[in-house]
């Protein structure tokens, strides 16, 4: 499936090429992921991400899928929906050994 539709990828910094991307897209949801990478985003830019993915859900649907660490030995996987300008809710769905030998979902 690669091979004949290969993903676009995209350099740069996620808090500048996001919303250009998000605006690229069709009507109806979009969907973002990230993988141990909020690790490296500093408290501001973290804050940032939010606000941006909430002024997009003013005209789209904003589903966020994370994959990130928890501190705590485990990885946590969880979905942030935004919608209509706001934050509506992050909801943890799993833990997970952080280089996915193991799942636990909640």
């Amino acid at each position: 499936l690669a091979r004949e539709a290969p993903p676009e990828i995209k350099e740069g910094d996620a808090i500048t090429v996001l919303p250009e991307l998000i605006d690229s897209t069709s009507e109806g949801a979009v969907n973002v992921y990230h993988s141990h990478t909020l690790n490296q985003f500093t408290q501001e830019a973290k804050v940032e991400l939010d606000s941006i993915l909430c002024g997009e859900s003013v005209s789209k649907k904003i589903n966020r899928l994370g994959f990130e660490g928890s501190g705590r030995g485990y990885s946590v996987l969880s979905l942030t929906t935004y919608r209509d300008g706001d934050l509506v809710k992050t909801k943890d769905l799993a833990h997970c050994e952080p280089h996915g030998r193991w799942i636990e979902w909640l």
